[in-house]
């Protein structure tokens, strides 16, 4: 009896299932990652000629800036409407868009609540046995974590205290910037206002809190120096003016090239002046933001004054050592179809980047 007795725990341990061990809990997400994977789901859009996809990129009330001139856009029903429409045309054809190179530059402001990304994406064109077009786009935005209320103050849920998993990410795109470059020598050509038409407005939009964003951006219309005073020192700052080779990735950099041509630029005779707009976001973290409008170019003096078609621009202002700098100048022309130009198959004919 007593045998049984001392062989009864050894039999329970041979027959008796042992439970295994906990699961270790999931890694935190990448933030940095969450926001490239949301620029690839921007793109995938395109591919997929499925405009609806961006109800999971954008927010709902997201400042839009596209290709041509009419594609300005405050709301992300309209986008998506009007994507829908132009790709019709497209799909009856049997045009397919493939992302051929990407790689998005991404940054985040402290507390990774908030964060902006550049991007010189390219993207090959097909139909059938026709060769392919290569189309290089410059893209430029600012996103935000956009937490049901539920998790603003973390992934405990009300009521029970539990800790859950957040949903699939997060972010969304606030404001959004794409376009090809124009030629310099296109641009200040006499028939430019003809071929150039003027961007759909989007009117002015500013929020309580974002005057000093406003106010900053005006300055640096007004006075270039200011401009390149307070853009950022920031390896990953870049600077995109209308004309392709126009692109200086680099604060510093841009700093060093820009400084010493200051006085020539002090003694040239122009004004560059918001004439639609300003539009304006600050995040909910109060560590970024951006202001978007229209901007024209005067040179010269009336009566013999030239006024260069209306540009539109977004920049994003990142918040530093409590001072506000610019992370990102992103300029365009809203181009109509028939002046686009693809760009060479072989990326090193590309200009900028």
């Amino acid at each position: 009896m007593r045998r049984l007795v001392l062989l009864a725990p050894l039999l329970c341990a041979a027959l008796c299932e042992k439970k295994p061990p906990p699961k270790p809990p999931p890694p935190p997400p990448d933030p940095k990652a969450e926001l490239t994977a949301k620029i690839a789901e921007l793109y995938g859009s395109l591919e997929a000629q499925e405009p609806e996809r961006l109800n999971e990129v954008l927010t709902a009330d997201a400042l839009v800036y596209g290709l041509g001139p009419k594609d300005t856009f405050t709301n992300r029903d309209s986008l998506v409407e009007t994507m829908r429409t132009e790709l019709i045309p497209y799909g009856l054809r049997g045009d397919q868009f493939k992302k051929a190179s990407s790689s998005p530059h991404v940054q985040l402001a402290p507390g990774e609540l908030s964060g902006w990304f550049y991007d010189f994406a390219r993207f090959e064109q097909t139909r059938g046995d026709k060769a392919s077009k290569f189309w290089k786009v410059r893209v430029t935005g600012h996103a935000i974590f956009d937490a049901p209320p539920a998790l603003e103050g973390g992934l405990k849920s009300p009521g029970d205290g539990k800790e859950r998993p957040p949903p699939k990410n997060m972010w969304r795109i606030d404001a959004l910037h794409v376009s090809f470059g124009y030629p310099d020598a296109e641009l200040y050509a006499p028939d430019a206002a003809k071929k150039l038409k003027s961007p759909e407005t989007a009117g002015p939009d500013k929020p309580a809190g974002t005057e000093e964003l406003v106010g900053l951006t005006k300055r640096m219309l007004e006075d270039i120096a200011v401009k390149v005073e307070r853009t950022s020192d920031s390896s990953e700052a870049v600077l995109i003016g209308t004309d392709p080779s126009d692109v200086y990735e680099g604060g510093a950099k841009f700093k060093e090239l820009a400084r010493p041509k200051l006085p020539e630029l002090k003694k040239a005779v122009f004004t560059l002046k918001i004439e639609d707009g300003p539009r304006a976001r600050m995040a909910q973290d109060g560590k970024s933001g951006w202001v978007s409008g229209v901007v024209v170019l005067r040179l010269g003096k009336p009566p013999k004054q030239q006024v260069l078609p209306p540009f539109r621009a977004l920049w994003i202002f990142a918040l530093e050592k409590e001072l506000w700098n610019l992370a990102s100048e992103h300029q365009s022309l809203g181009i109509p179809p028939e002046l686009r130009k693809p760009s060479g198959g072989d990326e090193s004919q590309d200009g900028g980047s």
